[in-house]
């Protein structure tokens, strides 16, 4: 899973979201990812990413969710 999500990683921060002037990178949610999973491969918190996003239930992911995953 974690060769996937790399794969849809870009090379370089290219997104700015979530918070005012945040950057950092677009990822769409894949079947049988989770948050950790997610988080892990960008090198970033779980819970930074439900901040950004404000994710109220961090366990319902939807496959093709859109999440800014911060710097």
């Amino acid at each position: 899973m974690e060769k996937l999500i790399k794969q849809a990683a870009p090379a370089a921060p290219s997104y700015s979201g979530g918070a005012a002037g945040a950057t950092g990178y677009e990822h769409v949610v894949q079947r049988g990812e989770t948050l950790s999973a997610i988080a892990k491969a960008y090198n970033v918190t779980a819970k930074a990413i439900i901040e950004a996003n404000k994710i109220k239930n961090p366990n319902r992911l939807s496959v093709g969710q859109k999440l800014f995953i911060p710097e």
